[in-house]
């Protein structure tokens, strides 16, 4: 059940901060001044905001995976009992 438990708040994290880091990126991306947009990808993400969303993208897949895989270890454990 530990397991159970460090995953569910793992998936949790990565989730919250997977969204946090989407929603700035496209923030930054969507900035009407290419100077601007530059200077606040490198200052706020230390990369591009194309590679910031592709990276905040697999950590929300991540998180949906993991928080699947703890809720079928939880269903299984509560089986077994």
């Amino acid at each position: 059940m530990f397991f159970v438990a460090v995953g569910n708040l793992v998936a949790w994290l990565t989730f919250l901060l997977g969204s946090a880091q989407l929603g700035l990126a496209l923030f930054i991306a969507w900035r009407p001044d290419a100077a601007e947009r530059a200077w606040m990808a490198e200052r706020y993400l230390n990369s591009s905001s194309g590679s910031a969303i592709n990276e905040a993208v697999l950590m929300i897949g991540f998180s949906l995976v993991l928080g699947i895989l703890a809720s079928i270890g939880k269903s299984l454990r509560e089986q077994q009992q």
